[in-house]
């Protein structure tokens, strides 16, 4: 299978660097400001973007690991997100990690009150499950959420085939994900600097990068 391969428009990327850039002079403790700069300047391949990515660390308000927060979920996957453009794994993993503790927390309070739904936690601890190389919790996660929830068109359905590919080392399977993430990411119009989380461009990127290692595995064989 031939994977859709995205290229974003290079004029359109400086264009929005310059006007962002403008903006974080006036609020230059802006986090997402930060974030939207690094994640220009990544996909231009400018060095610079490592900086503005901690930087973007070091503004975020509500960051528990360094003890400051509500130790929310959300919290932990933005700051591990961009650790984890930054090439810092573990501390990315610690954070994911802690998320998905909260999310398995959740779900089990839910579990515990009578006609409670608990359809969105599970869809949300599918991507930190994800990420820290759960891939059998992300199955049975989606188990429970096509129980629950069967119709709706979320993103928790091409991760968890990602990690059913990753798990199977199933190169066609992982192709699938990544073209479901290009299709989504054409039908919504996303684009690639908008900040606050894991974003569609890094659920495709991710999956290429799945992809690119069942691929190199199979030319191994």
């Amino acid at each position: 299978m031939e994977i859709i391969k995205l290229k974003p428009d290079e004029k359109k990327l400086k264009t929005k660097l310059v006007e962002t850039e403008k903006r974080l002079e006036k609020k230059p403790n802006s986090w997402f400001r930060l974030e939207q700069v690094a994640r220009i300047l990544s996909t231009l391949g400018d060095p610079r973007a490592s900086e503005f990515f901690r930087q973007a660390i070091e503004k975020y308000p509500f960051s528990p690991l360094r003890g400051s927060g509500k130790d929310r979920p959300s919290d932990f996957m933005r700051v591990g997100n961009l650790y984890r453009h930054l090439g810092e794994h573990e501390m990315a993993y610690q954070h994911f990690q802690r998320a998905r503790q909260r999310y398995s927390e959740k779900i089990s309070e839910k579990a515990q009150r009578k006609y409670a739904d608990p359809s969105l936690e599970i869809e949300h601890m599918i991507e930190p499950s994800f990420l820290v190389g759960q891939d059998n919790e992300v199955r049975e996660l989606i188990e429970q959420l096509c129980l629950l929830d069967p119709d709706t068109d979320i993103r928790a359905y091409a991760i968890a085939k990602l990690a059913a590919a990753r798990q199977n080392k199933d190169m066609e399977q992982a192709a699938e994900s990544v073209n479901q993430f290009a299709q989504r990411i054409r039908r919504e119009r996303a684009q690639i600097w908008v900040s606050g989380g894991i974003s569609l461009w890094d659920w495709y990127e991710i999956a290429l990068a799945v992809w690119q290692e069942q691929s190199d595995i199979e030319l191994c064989d």
